[in-house]
Order: structure tokens, then sequence, then C-alpha cells
């Protein structure tokens, strides 16, 4: 009886195994989509706590996972669709779902016992928890007809929720699993999946959905009946009938529309804003522990009124301090003398630049009493020398590269001042300018030949924003695109160089196919016989090289006649020997011989 009720039952999920890889593909897709949206949004929030960090060290920490999000952003998202594979692989195969690494609470006690977990692995699974609370709650309704239907795919056997493919507790367990790939600090991790959390489980509802329906459509219960209990997630009393009632009426879509919801919802912030208010809220609580602002009225109340200093003073304050061209230590472009190929410039002489803005920034203060600078531009000034020292902490970008874009900084001092735009807006044109530079810098300086790349014109732009820029930002725009020709000059002529250089690779391998041919065809026609030394050299250089160039010009040569006269006196030179030597083909090799000549 038991093995015919299993027979049953291994019928029925063979039944459904197309419309289970159906589902599995639609779900591969759809969480594809959630996880990219995901990444798009990984680096905005990565600098949005970057700029909260209390240390340079800790800042640095946040850039670098933006670059390893980056480059490892294939292999996570690979990670993930594996799971996902193989938990509805394992579905079908009538086994619970394995979790690599305990999740829910009972996997916890039955992996630990009582052992304890540091505080950030709570942390941690208290972050997993929670957005697979908020997922049940939200799509409760959804998810209780799909545990129904995969039951009854499974022959009616109860299938426990974390046994559920792309449930909740599936999909937190799928990225636990994907993100360790990261192998982030616990406290990026948390904001990792915090964004897993916003962009992937705050939009399943349409999946779960779209789950039921292809399930229905293969005649999965179809007429089921959505008498379910009570939302055990659902917020305390508001389960009134009216309520209880709406949610039923609304099972089928409202969980369609909760993506469109919180993306309504996440547009209406400007995350640029929002940072460059963090940032400031972060340098105002260091300056208060700074004797330096002790008597500035926005920082310390009790210090009194003072006039603040406005804007067109501090522009010019800051023009004061502007070089008005690039350091001794580089080559003067303007000298007319020959440009060096090679300027090194060492780690103890990037120290010296590095101390050079710290002084530019203190000049300026000795200029204008700090005190006097309101608050938002004293946070500029802070801000855009963080922005340098990234530039100068940039691993791949040339050291020579480093000390000629830190020339910028005091011209960008002023451009922040005048336009607050600059810090929140990556298109502000300052920004492209300084991020063509170091894309530039890290793509088309050779410190080898300072002369075959991008440095010189660089440098001439960077020379034209010291002794030019005063406060029309319209000279960006001109610097702007004239290093963006020069770089696309540059990108063009790689172009060339590669095609020419893969033709070049071509030829050569075409050359040595028909050298290998060519020799190959004149053994077949000599085999071993041995000639005098004359007769060698014309078959096996002179002849065998006429040969290989009829072969490079064309390669339908050997099904010429042309092709076949080469091949005749192969065979008539190889005769001839052997013909001398013999008295009945004397007469015939004289005969050949004009023949022979001519065709030669």
């Amino acid at each position: 009886m038991e093995r015919t009720a299993t027979q049953t039952q291994a019928a029925q999920q063979q039944k459904y195994l197309p419309i289970l890889q159906d589902c599995r593909d639609m779900s591969l897709i759809k969480l594809g989509d959630y996880l990219g949206e995901m990444f798009e949004h990984v680096e905005q929030a990565l600098l949005d706590f970057m700029d909260k960090a209390e240390t340079n060290q800790s800042q640095f920490q946040f850039i670098d996972a933006i670059s390893v999000a980056k480059t490892r952003r294939e292999t996570v998202e690979q990670r993930f669709r594996e799971e996902i594979s193989r938990g509805f692989s394992e579905y079908s195969k009538n086994s619970p779902i394995g979790y690599p690494l305990p999740l829910l609470e009972s996997q916890q006690e039955e992996n630990e016992g009582l052992s304890l977990v540091d505080d950030s692995e709570f942390d941690q699974r208290l972050s997993l928890q929670k957005m697979i609370d908020k997922a049940r709650g939200s799509a409760f309704q959804h998810l209780y007809a799909l545990r129904q239907r995969l039951s009854m795919v499974r022959g009616g056997e109860k299938l426990d929720e974390q046994d559920l493919p792309a449930g909740p507790p599936h999909l937190a367990s799928s990225f636990q699993v994907a993100a360790s790939e990261f192998e982030f600090d616990p406290k990026i991790v948390l904001i990792i999946y915090a964004l897993f959390d916003k962009y992937v489980m705050g939009q399943v509802g349409a999946l779960y959905q779209e789950f039921n329906d292809k399930l229905i459509e293969a005649g999965v219960f179809p007429n089921l009946k959505l008498e379910t209990p009570v939302n055990p997630y659902a917020p305390s009393g508001s389960e009134t009938e009216e309520g209880q009632a709406a949610e039923e009426g609304q099972s089928e879509e409202g969980e369609a529309e909760a993506g469109g919801e919180f993306e309504a919802g996440a547009s209406n912030l400007s995350l640029g804003e929002e940072i460059f208010h963090s940032i400031r809220d972060l340098l105002a609580s260091r300056r208060q522990q700074d004797t330096r602002f002790a008597q500035h009225p926005e920082i310390n109340p009790a210090a009194g009124t003072r006039p603040m200093v406005d804007t067109p003073r501090l522009v010019s304050a800051i023009g004061d301090i502007q070089p008005g061209q690039s350091a001794s230590f580089l080559p003067d472009m303007s000298s007319g003398a020959d440009l060096p190929a090679n300027v090194e410039v060492d780690v103890e002489m990037l120290e010296q630049v590095r101390q050079r803005l710290i002084d530019e920034r203190e000049k300026l203060f000795q200029g204008v009493d700090r005190n006097e600078i309101p608050s938002a531009d004293l946070d500029t000034i802070e801000l855009v020398g963080m922005l340098f020292e990234h530039v100068l902490n940039e691993e791949n970008l040339p050291n020579i590269a480093k000390a000629l874009i830190s020339h910028l900084h005091t011209p960008y001092l002023k451009v922040a001042i005048l336009d607050h735009h600059f810090l929140i807006d990556s298109r502000h044109i300052a920004r492209r300018l300084l991020n063509l530079m170091v894309d530039a810098g890290l793509a088309w300086i050779e410190e080898e030949d300072l002369r075959r790349g991008i440095y010189y014109p660089m440098q001439e732009c960077v020379n034209t924003i010291l002794s030019d820029f005063q406060d029309n930002l319209e000279l960006f725009d001109t610097v702007y695109d004239k290093l963006t020709q020069q770089v696309e000059q540059l990108e063009q002529k790689a172009k060339v160089v590669e095609a020419r250089a893969k033709e070049a690779a071509k030829g050569r391998e075409r050359l040595e196919n028909a050298r290998v041919r060519a020799h190959r065809i004149i053994q077949d026609h000599i085999g071993d016989q041995r000639f005098h030394p004359a007769i060698e050299r014309f078959i096996n250089h002179g002849w065998l090289d006429k040969m290989i160039l009829m072969l490079l010009r064309d390669p339908e040569i050997e099904e010429s006649a042309e092709w076949q006269q080469v091949l005749s006196v192969i065979d008539d030179v190889a005769w001839a020997p052997g013909a001398r030597k013999d008295p009945r083909l004397r007469e015939q090799l004289r005969q050949k011989l004009p023949d022979l000549r001519q065709r030669i």
C-alpha cells in the first residue's frame, strides 16, 4: 500500500516537473532583475556610509568595498542563482532544502545547541530574520496559497516554510551564502543585507503571485479558496473583519503593487543631498571638540556673535593661494626645452605633495580666520581635501599623475565654494573633469616614457586651469572637451595599433601554415631521395619559396592548373638525376630539358 502511494506521489511530481522548471526559470529571471537593481544602488549606499565614517581608515574601507562589490558582483550573482536553483532541485527530488549556513532559530539550535555567537554574527542573523518576517507579512496570502499548491504537487504532503523554493527563508539563505563571497567587514555586510531587503525581499510579492499563476495554469489547485488563518506577521489589532475582507479581496494583486510603492517612496529622496547633510553633521561634531574652533559662533554658541566671511571674500582668499603653474619638480612645458621622457616621483615626494595640500588649507586659514568662515564652507574645504586625498591613495594611478592632479586642489576649493552642487552632483563638469583625469592617468600615462601617452596634454590642461580660472566654470567645459578629444585620439591610435598587431599575427600564422603545407607537399613528391646540393637548394629553397608565395596569394591555388604545373616541375627535377644515369632514359631527358627550363 505504501509502495503504491509512493509511486503515485512520484508520478505526480514527474507530471509537474516541466512547470516547476518554468517556475524556476521565471524566479531566476525576476530575482536576477531585483538583484541587479540592488547592485545599482550599492555604490551610493556605501558612499553615504563612507561619508559618515569617523576615520580615514574607515572611509577607505568603504571605498575598497565599492571596488570589491563591482569586481565580485558577477560571482555573487552566480552563487545566488546556484543556491536558488539548488532549492528547486531539492524540492523536485522530494528532499528538504539544505541551508549551508544556519539561518532560522530551529536550525541554529540544531547546529549549535547552547553555544555563544559574537555580536556581529548575531546582528547579521537578526537582520536576515527581520527581512524574512517582513516578506512573510507583506506576501502572506500569496505564500499561503503557494505552500498549498506545492504541497499538492508533492502528493498532499505538508510543506514546511523553509522547504518552499524561493520562499523568504530560502531567498535570505541564498543571499547569505552568496554575500559571503564579498568577504566584507561585518558592518558592511549589514549594509548589503539592508539593500537586499529593500530591493529584493521588498518586491517578492510580485514573484509569488506569478509563481501561483503558473501553477494555476498547470491545473494545480486552480479553485483554491484563500480562507487563510490570521496573518501572524500583521501588526497587532489590524485583523478586523473589514480588514480581513479587504485583504482577501486584494490577495491576488496587493503584493504586485508593493514594489511600485517602495519605488515611489525611494524616488522622493535625494541621495546626494542626504549624503551631504550627513557629512556636515559628522564634521560639525568633530569641530565641537576642536579647540581651534572655540570662538566660532556656529560651533560654540557661547563664543558670542561675529561677522561671517561672505563667498566673494572667501573665493578671493583662495585665489591668493592658488599656484600659477605646476610644481618645480615637474617639467615646465612653457620653457620650450625638450620634454623629458621620465620624471620620477617616489613615495617620499608623494608625501611632500600630500603635505602641500594640507599646507594650502592652513595658508587659507591664515588669510581668513577659520572662526569667521561659515560652517557649510568649512565642510566644503574639508571635503575637497578628502576628495584629493582619495586621489593620492588610488593604488593603480601612477605617482606622476597623482602629483599633477593634486595641483587642482586649490582651484577645486574655489569651485566647491562657488557651487555646492559640486559635492553632491556626480554630473558636475568639474567632477567629470577630475574623473576623466584619473581614468586617463590610469590608462594612458606610461611612466617609462611620458611623451607617448596623455601626461603632457593633461599637464597643459592643469596649467590652463591654474593660470586662467577665476570664477568662470565654463573654463572647465573647454578643458574637459579638449582632454576628451585627446583621450579619444589615443584610443583610436591604440585600436589601429591593435588591429595591425592582430593582422601581423594573422600574417605570420598564414605564412607558417603555407610554409608547412608547401614543405609537406615537396616531401610527398620526392620521398627519401638524395640529390646533388644544387638540386637540394633549388627544391627546398627557391621552389619552396615560390610555392609558399602562391599559397599566400590564393588559398584556392591547389585546385588550379598552374599549381599542377608547379608540382610537375618537382617531379621532373626529382626524376632527372636517375634518368641521366640510365642509358634508356637519357634521350628522353634530353628532349624534356628545354620544356623543363621553360616551366622553371
